[in-house]
Formats: C-alpha cells, sequence, structure tokens
C-alpha cells in the first residue's frame, strides 16, 4: 500500500508540471505579443499573442483534467 502512495506522488507531480508549464511559457509569450502589437502594429505580434493564448489555454484545460482526475481517481 505504501509503494502506491508514492507513485500517486509521481502522477500527481506530472500532472502539475504539465499545466504550470504551458503556463508560465503562455503568460509571457501573450505578454510579450500584446507588447508588440501596441508598439510595432506588425502580424508577429498578433502571432505571438495566439500561441501564447493557446498555451495558457491548454494550461488551463489540463488543470481541469487534473481536478476531475483528482475528483474521480482513474482505476
Amino acid at each position: 500500500e505504501h509503494e502506491s502512495d508514492m507513485d500517486d506522488n509521481q502522477q500527481e507531480k506530472f500532472n502539475i508540471s504539465s499545466f504550470i508549464i504551458p503556463f508560465a511559457a503562455g503568460i509571457p509569450f501573450t505578454v510579450t505579443g500584446i507588447l508588440y502589437l501596441l508598439m510595432e502594429h506588425s502580424i508577429f505580434g498578433a502571432v505571438v499573442v495566439i500561441l501564447g493564448f493557446m498555451a495558457v489555454l491548454a494550461g488551463i484545460f489540463s488543470f481541469i483534467d487534473f481536478i476531475k482526475s483528482k475528483r474521480h481517481p482513474r482505476t
């Protein structure tokens, strides 16, 4: 029973990193892209905003998945 505790902990760490990484990557991307759009009015800024926003969304969705899997542990 003790080994399964350890396994759950590893799984939790993996899940946490799976939504923190896109979040951490996506937010600076989004901010940088918005600044680019405001200052340069360039298509590059728009692309960066979209990429950053998609990364943040991916982070949000995996966070929701993580919470669901906490409530209903997968067998």
